[in-house]
């Protein structure tokens, strides 16, 4: 219930409370008073006027002529003035218990003697659907009247009470079954029958019959399929209350009943309805069992033996992939399937149990493998008893590598790799688990793994995983895996990219790759900006997979390497040569600014002469041209992301980009560096500060490019500001 205290200005309520309503009985009139706003509320004037002692039919007529504009249709804040009653009500209604509980009792009787369908029943249109449903006593005067009926004190209140409510609940839901519309819950609920079934006032049966319900031989199709709603509903809170999700127990209209005999009697008496709709299952044939569209409301069902009957009851049928959806689909293979999907072990079960129950079952092993991977949470008990090893780990290889990872299999994941679960689920791969997994279950082991994976998830969620195993294991092909990117632009072929083992010649096929994805990058500029963020975070983790591949802790590391390797590729071109008596070569302004450069006779000419235009020799400097102009663009945006980032690079990866990196060089003599607390320009393996101090670096020392809150907290800021102008 809500209160009045979490509330702004809480004391003046309460002191509105006190001096102006002053009486439990008139707050609790108003409380319904302002909340009568549909035409059906009518029905229960008769019923008011007896616990308050006034006649209601003249209430809206007589609000009208007072012209309250704080509860006028019109007003702005009249929701607000609603409240302040609603709550007034909710916090005083426990320490007028008595009350508000023998009102709730005398509405709920006037309810159940004056039942009228034809008033009662009021059709409704779905909010998401153009499809309606049926409203019994989700106004406002039957709410109030169903919280005071749940306030009982003790057994005697509690019999009371539950035995008018479900009365009126039988008539309802008759009423709505024989008509082929759809009952509701609301007025009792599983743990109030519980309680009930232990006070004696229900039958033996009763539970049971109360979750399952009770399709008539007689009933019509819509009725049937409304019968089967109700038990879907029911047996899946049924299960949540097994499972331990219980109401808050401080919940006034919860506690009374909420007590440790009655969740023990739902615990056992559930279990019961549970084995009921298994056992019946497992038996049945194409044609559904009474209660099949129940089964998708199962939660959990347990024991190495009905693990294995549901493999048995279902044959050569297909897992079905659809049921990690929630559905109510009655086929066979679905059923089946989410019983096999919420099987676990019986505590203390071992392979050994497993192997006294596989005998003679007529089991087939892949089967057993497709189980695992459908049901995880058999793994342990079906590598024990295959004798695999490296299952688990290639069972989890698999569901680790998925674009959806379940919650509940990320901590089994984190024992197999270090890699974040989100990292995973972008497509990060972690090529030492998989050589190691592949390693252990060997080749026919693992491919029996591979065909088994489509049943880890719904669609094609497994693909990626199969794909960057094709891709470990060299049965992709660069070349083509190129060719359809190209085509296709196919995110999960781009990370493979990094995976396909490299050719002998390592550092040119390295560069290869590093070229291809940045150009990939390149092109994803004409697109959307959501489009241009997957396929950039797909050349990301492309590097990322590249990086380990090749050996390099960080992309830094591949990033830096391939950059400088991309130069000394063009070494060549910085070298002027003849075509047709007209010099050309590749030209680096102090600025690191590539420029393509003629002379004729010793003289500078301003463009390439017409007739060498389509020259082979010129076009493969164009070319080289735009690929270093490209280095330099990328290279400044890495410096910067690098800055901000606080990524550290080793002294002697600066100092070879400083010897053999003519583009990139450029941009990093200008940048401050910080080794520990040296700060400084570095030059010829040392940093030297703005006053000309000087600190040697080992080849092996962490360097990182100093932000201006790293030269602000040295008490630097100035020296480099003034350094700054001087040079300008």
């Amino acid at each position: 219930p809500d209160n009045i205290k979490y509330y702004p200005l809480p004391e003046v309520w309460e002191e509105f409370y006190r001096k102006e309503i002053k009486d439990f009985r008139v707050l609790y009139q108003l409380a319904i008073a302002v909340l009568m706003v549909k035409a059906e509320d009518a029905l229960f004037t008769e019923g008011l006027t007896r616990i308050t002692g006034r006649d209601w039919t003249a209430f809206p007529a007589a609000l009208a002529a007072k012209k309250l504009n704080y509860f006028a249709e019109g007003y702005r804040g009249r929701q607000r003035g609603k409240n302040v009653i609603r709550v007034l009500h909710e916090t005083h209604a426990e320490e007028n218990r008595p009350f508000v509980f023998a009102a709730g009792l005398l509405l709920m009787r006037r309810a159940y003697e004056c039942y009228d369908e034809t008033l009662y029943l009021v059709e409704r249109k779905g909010r998401w659907s153009s499809s309606t449903y049926q409203i019994t006593h989700h106004n406002a005067l039957m709410q109030s009247a169903l919280h005071g009926a749940r306030l009982y004190a003790d057994d005697a209140e509690f019999a009371q009470s539950y035995a008018l409510r479900l009365r009126l609940a039988e008539r309802i839901e008759d009423v709505l079954l024989r008509t082929g519309r759809e009952p509701e819950g609301g007025l009792t609920g599983i743990i109030e029958h519980a309680k009930a079934h232990l006070l004696g006032m229900e039958k033996a049966d009763g539970f049971f019959r109360m979750i399952l319900g009770m399709q008539a031989e007689d009933m019509d199709e819509d009725a049937r399929r409304n019968q089967k709603k109700v038990e879907q509903n029911r047996v899946r809170v049924l299960e949540r209350y097994r499972s331990g999700a219980l109401p808050d127990r401080n919940d006034p209209e919860c506690r009374g009943a909420q007590t440790e005999d009655v969740l023990s009697f739902i615990n056992e008496e559930g279990q019961r309805v549970v084995d009921s709709i298994v056992t019946a299952e497992l038996r049945r044939g194409d044609t559904p069992a009474l209660h099949s569209a129940a089964v998708d409301s199962i939660e959990r069902v347990e024991g190495i033996q009905l693990f294995v009957r549901i493999l048995q009851a279902l044959g050569a049928l297909k897992l079905d992939r659809g049921s990690w959806y929630a559905g109510s689909d009655e086929a066979k293979a679905s059923t089946l399937s989410h019983l096999l999907k919420v099987s676990h072990p019986h505590a203390g079960e071992t392979a050994a149990d497993l192997k006294a129950a596989l005998k003679d079952a007529g089991i087939a092993q892949q089967r057993l493998v497709e189980a695992a991977m459908y049901a995880p949470q058999w793994i342990p008990l079906i590598e024990a008893y295959l004798g695999w090893r490296g299952m688990a780990s290639g069972c989890y290889y698999f569901q680790a590598h998925m674009s959806d990872i379940p919650k509940e299999r990320a901590s089994m994941i984190a024992k197999y790799t270090p890699i974040p679960i989100e990292d995973l689920k972008e497509g990060a791969f972690d090529i030492g688990w998989f050589k190691a997994a592949y390693k252990e279950l060997g080749k026919a082991h693992f491919e029996s793994l591979y065909d088994a994976a489509k049943y880890i998830s719904n669609g094609a969620k497994h693909a990626r995983a199969r794909k960057f195993a094709d891709a470990v294991r060299g049965e992709l092909k660069l070349a083509d895996v190129e060719k359809e990117i190209a085509a296709k632009r196919n995110k999960d072929l781009v990370m493979c990219c990094g995976l396909i083992p490299l050719k002998r010649a390592r550092d040119k096929d390295m560069l290869a790759r590093y070229v291809f994805l940045q150009n990939f990058l390149k092109e994803s500029k004409q697109f959307g900006a959501q489009r241009r963020a997957s396929e950039e975070k797909a050349v990301e983790i492309a590097l990322s997979n590249l990086a380990r591949a090749c050996g390099f802790d960080d992309v830094t590391r591949l990033v830096w390497t391939a950059e400088t390797e991309l130069i000394k590729a063009h070494a060549d071109h910085f070298t002027p040569k003849e075509v047709e008596d007209v010099a050309l070569s590749l030209s680096v302004a102090a600025d690191g600014a590539v420029s393509l450069v003629c002379t004729k006779g010793g003289k500078p000419l301003k463009v390439v002469p017409a007739k060498l235009k389509k020259n082979a020799y010129v076009l493969e400097l164009k070319d080289a041209e735009k690929n270093l102009k490209e280095q330099y663009r990328r290279a400044k945006k890495m410096l910067e992301e690098m800055m901000e980032d606080g990524t550290p690079l080793l002294a002697r990866e600066i100092a070879n980009v400083m010897t053999y990196n003519p583009v990139i060089a450029p941009l990093l003599k200008p940048l401050v560096f910080q080794s520990g607390t040296a700060l400084g320009f570095y030059a010829d393996g040392a940093l030297v500060a703005a006053d000309g101090t000087r600190t040697e670096l080992a080849e092996d020392a962490e360097v990182k490019i100093a932000h201006a809150l790293d030269l602000y907290e040295s008490g630097t800021w100035a020296d480099y500001q003034k350094y700054l102008f001087e040079k300008e």
